[in-house]
């Protein structure tokens, strides 16, 4: 479903009614970079809602990602704690640190003093990084398989991984989690070379 202002006024009148299952299903149908375009036409009281209601459909990360910086600023100054954590919770620590590096320092403690101290930990990692560096950038965790499995469980576990992130490169650790070695798909798709 695409957004259009019929649609759009119809989201803005459903979110202060009291039933919200119309309000999800709308929500769920529409994409989250056009959701994203609604953040800068609602009041406080209206963002709060669409971002509750977008966190009870585990949207609202992905929907704030695609908020521009200025606005998506604006929206954070406008969220809960709760909710911003709520939202920080479901992404990973590089877009969590991109949320909470727009926050005053006041805001940011209160945050950090409320969440898991693992992953307080990996966003101030990724804050200690100078803006726009590569270490902000940078995925900490790399998608690896045990070198005792066999190629049929590893197909699995690799099918499955595919479906929720990018995979490249295959590492593959041993039983200490040291690196045994490193195939692309590219390699691992091509038919075997008969000369060897």
């Amino acid at each position: 479903m695409k957004l259009n202002p019929a649609n759009t006024a119809i989201i803005r009148r459903l979110l202060v009614g009291r039933n919200n299952r119309p309000l999800r299903s709308i929500l769920s149908k529409i994409e989250a970079a056009d959701l994203a375009s609604l953040v800068s036409l609602l009041n406080k009281r209206e963002l709060q809602l669409f971002v509750e209601a977008l966190l009870s459909i585990e949207k609202a990360a992905q929907t704030l990602i695609e908020v521009p910086e200025p606005q998506l600023i604006e929206a954070l100054r406008r969220l809960t704690t709760d909710q911003i954590l709520r939202t920080v919770a479901d992404v990973g620590a590089d877009d969590a640190a991109h949320f909470i590096g727009l926050l005053n320092p006041g805001e940011q403690t209160e945050i950090f003093a409320r969440m898991p101290e693992e992953q307080a930990a990996k966003i101030r990692q990724y804050l200690s990084y100078p803006e726009d560096s590569a270490g902000r950038m940078m995925q900490a965790k790399v998608f690896y398989l045990s070198i005792d499995l066999t190629a049929k469980e590893a197909l699995e576990i690799l099918r499955k991984k595919a479906q929720t992130e990018s995979i490249y490169y295959i590492y593959c650790v041993n039983e200490r989690h040291q690196l045994a070695g490193i195939i692309s798909l590219r390699q691992l798709a091509q038919p075997p070379n008969k000369n060897h």
